[in-house]
C-alpha cells in the first residue's frame, strides 16, 4: 500500500473514532441527565478509575497502558467539561424559571401604562 492509501484509512478510522467518541458523550450526557434526576453526585472518581483500568486490561498494543491511560482520562475530562456546561445550562433554566415571576412583577409596577397599554393592544388587536 501507498502513504496515501494507508493516510486515507486513517482518516477513515479518524471519522469512524469520532463517531464513537461523539456517541460516548451522547450516552454521558443522558447519565448526567439520570443523576441529576436522582440527586446523585455528577463526578464519580471511582467509576472513573474503573473506566481506565479496564481499558488498559483490555489493551493488547501497541500503545502501552500509560498512553491508553492518558487517552482515556482525556475522554472522561472532555466529558466533565460537557457535564460542566449542561449543568451550568441547567442551573441557568432553574434561575429563570424561579426569578421569571419575579421580573414579570417588576416589569408591571416599573411601567403600568406600558402593561396597560400592550394588554390593550393585544385585546384590541383581536
Amino acid at each position: 500500500m501507498t502513504i496515501e492509501e494507508r493516510r486515507a484509512e486513517i482518516d477513515r478510522i479518524d471519522a469512524e473514532l469520532l463517531r464513537i467518541v461523539s456517541l460516548r458523550a451522547q450516552v454521558a450526557c443522558e447519565v448526567f441527565a439520570l443523576k441529576r434526576a436522582n440527586g446523585e453526585p455528577v463526578c464519580d472518581p471511582q467509576r472513573e478509575l474503573q473506566v481506565v483500568q479496564r481499558a488498559q486490561h483490555s489493551n493488547t498494543g501497541p500503545l502501552d497502558n500509560l498512553a491508553v491511560a492518558r487517552i482515556f482520562r482525556a475522554v472522561i475530562e472532555e466529558s466533565r467539561q460537557l457535564e460542566r456546561r449542561l449543568e451550568c445550562q441547567f442551573l441557568e433554566r432553574q434561575l429563570e424559571l424561579q426569578l421569571e415571576p419575579q421580573l414579570e412583577a417588576h416589569i408591571r409596577e416599573s411601567h403600568p401604562k406600558d402593561t396597560l397599554a400592550t394588554k390593550q393592544e393585544t385585546t384590541h388587536d383581536r
